[in-house]
């Protein structure tokens, strides 16, 4: 029997509420592996009749990850870039892509010095994985699709609000409430969450403006995000 999307999925979840850090991550990539030997699955997620464009396969608003179709049209070699505290798994559906790694030569200034430390070619079947806070780019020709679990889209800046009462419970330590919120007193920052209808954009080429909404006697509030796609 052919292992089937929805499959990989439960071990995704089962595997990441045992391990969510880089062992449970190289279990998921080996999963993803085996999900890509099912033909009919690359066919209908990557194929040639498959929509052009980034779909979203399936969302976990509780672990926080996404499973990501690429089905790219156009050749794109990205620019050597860092996701934070996320991660990336890349899974190769048709064609290649080149998996490059960076490595910082300066002193942390403003302005990175950098040098490549690793490159290795994805072919179909294969999957690689970009751990938190790894330094990297992509390369890869027309045509070229593959399947991303990422853990970049989070349930929100900070972990979800069941698994911080869990560790306060154990702990008692108050200080992990919306932590990453309280990180604003010190440095002030913003981020976007909850975005809807990202399967609708291309995956880059379009500019996002923010539209607040102001709230009377409130510490914050929502935007309506916008993204602009030029014809």
């Amino acid at each position: 029997m052919p292992y089937e999307l929805n499959q990989f999925i439960d071990d995704v979840k089962a595997t990441l509420r045992r391990d969510p850090g880089p062992a449970g991550r190289e279990t998921v990539r080996k999963n993803l592996e085996r999900l890509l030997e099912n033909k009919d699955f690359v066919a209908s997620t990557c194929g040639e009749d498959a929509p052009l464009g980034l779909k979203v396969l399936y969302e976990d608003k509780d672990l926080g990850f996404q499973v990501l179709a690429h089905v790219n049209d156009k050749a794109r070699k990205s620019p050597p870039h860092d996701h934070g505290a996320s991660w990336a798994i890349y899974g190769q559906a048709t064609k290649h892509t080149d998996m490059i790694e960076w490595e910082r030569t300066d002193n942390g200034g403003a302005h990175a010095e950098l040098k490549e430390v690793k490159r290795y070619r994805l072919n179909p079947g294969q999957a690689g994985i970009y751990q938190d806070g790894a330094i990297h780019s992509i390369d890869y020709p027309d045509r070229a699709r593959f399947i991303r679990v990422t853990g970049t889209n989070a349930w929100s800046w900070d972990a979800p609000f069941s698994y911080t009462a869990k560790r306060y419970k154990e702990t008692g330590d108050a200080s992990i409430i919306w932590e990453g919120h309280k990180a604003g007193r010190e440095i002030g920052y913003c981020h976007m969450e909850k975005l809807s209808n990202l399967d609708a954009l291309p995956d880059h080429g379009f500019k996002v403006a923010c539209f607040p909404v102001k709230i009377e006697r409130a510490s914050a509030g929502w935007t309506r995000a916008v993204a602009i796609v030029e014809e």
